[in-house]
Formats: C-alpha cells, structure tokens, sequence
C-alpha cells in the first residue's frame, strides 16, 4: 500500500502531539500544585486531541482504495491521464498555507489576542459574512480567549513585538 504525501503529514502531526504530551506531562509532573497556572494542562489535552483526530484521519486515508477519478485528456494524439482533483487540492493546499502563514505572522507582530481579532474578521469578511456580524464575532471570541486564558487559567498571552497592548492598558 502506497501512502500519499498527507499521510506523512499525518504522521508528522502525530509526532508534534506526542512531543506536546511529553512537554506538557512534564510539566504538571514538575508543578502537580500549579499545573493549571502553569500551563500544562491546557497543552495535555490539545495534545491528546491531536494525536486521536490524526490517528482516525490516517486510518480512513489508509482505508481508501484509490478511488480518485481521472479522466483522459488528449494532446497532440497521446492519451495523457491526469486527475481531476489535483490543480483544486493544490490551490486549497496554498490557501490555507497563507492563512497559517499569516495567522503566525499577526501572533508575533500584535499578539495572540489582537491577531485573533484580526484573523476572525478577516476570515469572515474572505466569506462573505456581514460586518456587523464579523465584528461582533471577533470581539466575542477574542474576549473569551483572552478572559479564558488570563483569568480562568493564569496564562500570559504573548503580545507581540509592536507595543500595542501598551496602549490598551490590558491587565
């Protein structure tokens, strides 16, 4: 059985989330008193999240037989077969490359917070959702990330390099 490019990626994403258990283990193992405080819960169950959705992902990509269709497309007199999903994976592919690009370069110039916000927003208007409802849903969410985070858990959020949250006087 051949596997594709995505169940790599798969086995690296499960890879990440076993190193992520590892860390976070450590973690509340060093500081069983603080380990909400500290950060290590919240990783501990990300990381478990991610390695069990991987792990049924790659079992269902494992499981198919190749049922990709393709279709024959003639040039100059040669059959060529090429299938037909590819050029739309690709540009998929690309897609959310850039928003994952962009997201990581908004998180270190503004914050996890303000980056949120603007992602949210930004995301919502690329699909055509209103404006009225693309602020309020970025507001709603970033506040609950920053209030979740700052007070329920204890967590300093990073805030950037630019000195925005100077201004804000955030706590």
């Amino acid at each position: 059985m051949k596997m594709k490019g995505s169940s790599y990626f798969l086995l690296f994403l499960i890879l990440v989330g076993i190193v992520i258990l590892y860390s976070s283990y450590q973690i509340v193992a060093e500081y069983p008193w603080a380990s909400m405080r500290r950060g290590g819960f919240l990783p501990l169950i990300l990381g478990s999240l991610l390695v069990v959705c991987c792990l049924i992902l790659l079992f269902g990509e494992l499981r198919k037989k190749g049922t990709e269709k393709s279709q024959a497309v003639g040039l100059g007199g040669q059959q060529l077969k090429e299938t037909t999903a590819v050029a739309g994976e690709r540009r998929t592919e690309l897609v959310t490359t850039a928003w994952l690009l962009g997201s990581m370069l908004l998180i270190y110039l503004i914050g996890f917070v303000l980056a949120t916000l603007v992602w949210v927003f930004v995301y919502l208007k690329r699909y055509n959702v209103g404006w009225i409802k693309s602020i309020v849903i970025s507001l709603v969410l970033a506040a609950f990330i920053y209030f979740g985070f700052v007070f329920v858990f204890g967590v300093d959020l990073y805030e950037g390099v630019l000195p925005i949250y100077g201004y804000l006087h955030l706590p």
